[in-house]
C-alpha cells in the first residue's frame, strides 16, 4: 500500500454575473488525505477556471479503491510541474498494481531526479495501458512471455 490515496472532490462553483447557474466540478485527486486532496482541488479550480477559494464550495470528498489488485497493470501518467516560471510537461509509464501505487511511484520519482517537491507536481491524466500501448522500454521489457526472474 502506498502512502498516495485516490479522491473524487466534488464541489460547487457561486454563480457570477455573467450565468445564473451554478456550475458543478469533479475531479480526480490523488493526495495523501481528505485535507490535501481539498487543497490540490482548490489550488486546480483556482488555477484552471479563474476562481477564487470564497467563490468554491466543496460537496463531498470520496475516496477510491480498486477492486481488483492482485494483477500488475501498466499506467501512463501525464504531468504538469513549474519550474522557473515556465510550466513542464511530462509522460510517464509505471507498472504497479493500483493506480495510486504507480502515481506514488511517480511523485518518488519525478521528486528525486527533478528537486520538484510533491505540491508543485499536478497529475493530468493517468490511464491504464495495455501492451501495444506502452512506448517505453523500461515497462516493455517484461512483456515477454518467457520471461525468468532468478531465485534468491
Amino acid at each position: 500500500m502506498t502512502w498516495v490515496r485516490e479522491y473524487y472532490v466534488i464541489g460547487k462553483l457561486t454563480p457570477s454575473r455573467k450565468t445564473s447557474d451554478s456550475e458543478i466540478v469533479v475531479m480526480k485527486i490523488f493526495a495523501k488525505n481528505k485535507l490535501n486532496a481539498k487543497s490540490n482541488y482548490f489550488r486546480n479550480i483556482t488555477a484552471t477556471q479563474k476562481k477564487k477559494k470564497a467563490q468554491i464550495d466543496v460537496i463531498d470528498i470520496k475516496e477510491i479503491y480498486e477492486k481488483n489488485n492482485k494483477n500488475i497493470k501498466e499506467y501512463g501518467i501525464w504531468i504538469k510541474y513549474k519550474l522557473n516560471f515556465k510550466a513542464v510537461n511530462m509522460y510517464k509509464e509505471y507498472r504497479d498494481i493500483s493506480a495510486s501505487g504507480a502515481v506514488g511511484q511517480m511523485y518518488s520519482d519525478i521528486s528525486s531526479k527533478y528537486k520538484i517537491k510533491f505540491n508543485q507536481i499536478m497529475v493530468l491524466r493517468i490511464e491504464r495501458l495495455s501492451e501495444k500501448e506502452c512506448l517505453r522500454s523500461s515497462i516493455k521489457q517484461f512483456h515477454v512471455h518467457d520471461i525468468k526472474f532468478p531465485n534468491i
